[in-house]
This record gives C-alpha cells, sequence and structure tokens, in this order.
C-alpha cells in the first residue's frame, strides 16, 4: 500500500469535539462484494453480498500472495487537536496463510480531522480518523484513514483488491499461456467505485484482442466503525445450540447462522411473529441468513420476539430491536 505524504493544518469544528475523539471504535458490520469482468466498465457483482465477522472469517482470499490488512479498532481518546500514538487492532492475513489474525500495534500516530478527505477525492465532509505510520512536524505519512459522509450515520471505509487472467491464444485459438496478475496488499479508499478504478488502472491497456482474453476479478469490502463494542461478534439471548442457531444484529439487519444440523442445509426459513403469524422467509446467503427487518409486504416489523423454524422445526427465538 502506498503512504501519502501529505501536509495538515486542519481545524476541527466545534461541534465534533471530546465526543466523537474521545472513544474507543470497532468494527461494526463487514460486507463483501466479488464483482469480475473484462474491463472496468463491464464489471457485475457475482453472487450475493456475504457479511463477514470480525475475524473475516469468511473473506475471499484472491491470491496468496496478497497480505490482507484491515483497521478492525483503534483508541481515539486524545486525538482531538494532535496526532497521538494509541493501539490500533487489524485484522491481519499474511501472504500464504489460509486465516486472519487479530494484530495490535502501538506504532501508528491517530488523529481525527474534520472537513473535505482532500488527498483524495472524493471526500468527507464531516470528519475522519488519519492512520499515520510517522508524523515529523506538519509532513505525515498517512497509512490510512476512516471517515464519515453526512448523509451517513457510522464512520466507514472500503478495502478492495483485484486480479487479472491473461488467456494467451495462438491464431488457431489453442492456449498457448495463462499468467495471472494480482496486489500484494489491500487498498483503500472512501468510495466503491473510485476503488475499483484505482485497482485496475494499472491493467488499463490489457483488453480483450484477438489472441489475448482478460478476465478481472475485484473484491470489495465495506466496513462500518462505531464506538459501540460491535453487536456483529455478540449472540443474541439464544444460546447455541447444534440444531440452533446464532444470531446477531447490526442496525436492522439480523444475522441468522443455524447450528451443526442445519448447517449443510439449503432450504429457506420461516420468521413468525408472537401471535403465529408470518413475517417474512429467509433465503441463505452462504452460510448465513439475513433479515432486514421488514415483513414480507415491505413493513417495518416492530421491536419484539421473533421464532425461527426450519420446515416443521422451530429453532428457536431470538429479540429483535428497531
Amino acid at each position: 500500500m502506498k503512504k501519502l505524504t501529505v501536509l495538515t493544518g486542519l481545524i476541527l469544528a466545534a461541534w465534533v469535539g471530546a465526543s466523537v475523539c474521545n472513544q474507543t471504535y470497532h468494527l461494526q458490520d463487514a460486507t463483501q462484494f466479488m464483482l469480475t469482468g473484462s474491463a472496468l466498465a463491464t464489471l457485475k457483482q457475482q453472487g450475493a453480498a456475504v457479511h463477514v465477522d470480525k475475524g473475516m472469517n469468511a473473506a475471499t482470499l484472491l491470491n496468496d500472495s496478497t497480505e490482507y490488512r484491515m483497521i478492525t479498532d483503534w483508541d481515539g481518546t486524545g486525538t482531538c487537536d494532535a496526532w497521538v500514538k494509541k493501539e490500533v487492532k487489524f485484522a491481519k492475513r499474511k501472504r500464504g496463510e489460509s486465516k486472519f489474525a487479530v494484530e495490535a500495534t502501538s506504532d501508528y500516530s491517530v488523529k481525527i480531522n474534520d472537513g473535505e478527505f482532500q488527498f483524495k477525492k472524493p471526500g468527507w465532509d464531516e470528519y475522519w480518523f488519519g492512520f499515520a505510520s510517522s508524523v515529523s512536524g506538519t509532513s505525515i505519512s498517512l497509512y490510512e484513514a476512516i471517515g464519515k459522509f453526512k448523509a451517513k450515520s457510522k464512520l466507514d471505509m472500503w478495502y478492495g483488491n483485484a486480479t487479472m487472467k491473461r488467456t494467451i491464444r495462438s491464431g488457431t485459438g489453442a492456449i498457448t499461456g495463462t499468467f495471472t496478475h494480482y496486489y500484494s496488499e489491500l487498498t483503500s479508499f472512501p468510495d466503491s467505485a473510485e476503488l475499483s478504478a484505482t485497482l485496475l488502472n494499472q491493467w488499463k491497456d490489457s483488453v480483450n484482442t484477438d489472441t489475448r482474453n482478460v478476465d478481472f476479478t475485484v473484491q470489495l469490502i465495506h466496513i462500518t466503525y462505531d464506538s459501540m463494542e460491535t453487536p456483529i461478534t455478540r449472540i443474541a439471548s439464544v444460546k447455541p445450540k447444534a440444531s440452533g442457531f446464532q444470531v446477531s444484529q447490526t442496525g436492522n439487519l439480523v444475522l441468522i447462522q443455524p447450528g451443526e444440523k442445519a448447517a449443510n442445509s439449503s432450504e429457506p426459513l420461516s420468521l413468525y411473529g408472537m401471535m403465529g403469524n408470518k413475517i417474512a422467509t429467509l433465503h441463505p446467503t452462504g452460510y448465513l441468513y439475513q433479515w432486514n427487518g421488514r415483513t414480507a409486504s415491505g413493513a417495518e416489523a416492530p421491536t419484539g420476539v421473533y421464532f425461527v423454524q426450519s420446515g416443521a422445526r422451530i429453532l428457536g427465538k431470538f429479540f429483535y430491536s428497531r
């Protein structure tokens, strides 16, 4: 990942204040999108979006030689007016490894800034946390930035990675060689479209010809942050059982993971209210079921207890809070 050397002189707006910077922030939700195509203009999403947990266990690994490193938690206390050395935690997957691990470091300086994110467009017009690998006077080596648009309720960031597969053919159509190009590290940006363009920019001259086919795969991971302990790692009142399920709620989005006996099922689940009225039918997305907090007719479901049923078998119940 390239580090940007920038000059800072931003003044915090009064309303941001200590209530924003004097808190510890945590990953709230991580959603993965996979796109494929032969050019940036033809990229299309493949399959449904996948919600991954804080450990990134369900994240797709595009290439064994790519290092994944995403901020999950940081201490913002005292970072209103100056760059301060603070603990920053990452979900990190080293090159050649199959799983993510938690890594904590105090080597980064953290500061909250307001106004336009001036280093790359588009920018945040409220506030953003900067993470610097080094600070020398007004020269800042910015490693990462996580910010907030006015229209959004939480701080967020897009992470991305991409690969390009080139298939070379002879004049007779026979394949003479296949080459895969990839990024060695994950790239970040505040906007998904701009991130996709950044990822594919170095390969923009690679196009399909009579003797060459080009296929791009782009992985985008949208992460949101909040000062609350992340609910995506908390299990609701339902205790995990082999025939039960696990539930977590992020905003109005409810994620349901069937237990061991139901884990291989691709059948839909039924959601019922306390009065026995059917609320919605849930279809699997990867290994999870998602409910957006709405009834089958699109109305907002009220706060209360809901039952999850698989066929004729009730898996359990959970409390939903709007």
